[in-house]
């Protein structure tokens, strides 16, 4: 029962951490409804904050993972392997908020390899 609250605590600091972090990078980019005085549209808070506190609970579980199992097998054997590294490039990744950047980028490489690949065989 522990472990079912641990994810809770996790699920309502990422949605907490996400909320900060766009109350602090409000880029709401329509001038024209800045200066009327209306505020951004609900379902692009939601968007915001949604990727925000998904960033921060995929940050909390890899760096839990990395706590809970690896860390005692790097303890015990003193070897640190590549993937330990990718784990932490993540985790960093996703507590400064860059990781969503990150797959949009790896997704955009990909499907511009993908294109060039299938137009030349076609």
């Amino acid at each position: 029962m522990n472990n079912f609250y641990t994810w809770i605590f996790f699920v309502i600091i990422s949605v907490l951490l996400g909320f900060i972090k766009y109350k602090g990078n409000v880029r709401y980019n329509f001038e024209e409804d800045l200066k009327d005085g209306k505020k951004p549209p609900i379902s692009w808070i939601f968007v915001e904050v949604w990727n925000h506190s998904f960033n921060f609970f995929i940050g909390c579980s890899i760096f839990y993972y990395f706590i809970d199992i690896r860390y005692k097998f790097i303890v015990s054997n003193g070897i640190l392997n590549f993937g330990d590294f990718v784990l932490l490039f993540i985790i960093a990744m996703c507590f400064l908020g860059y990781f969503t950047h990150l797959l949009k980028n790896i997704t955009q490489g990909i499907n511009a390899i993908l294109e060039k690949v299938i137009s030349k065989t076609s």
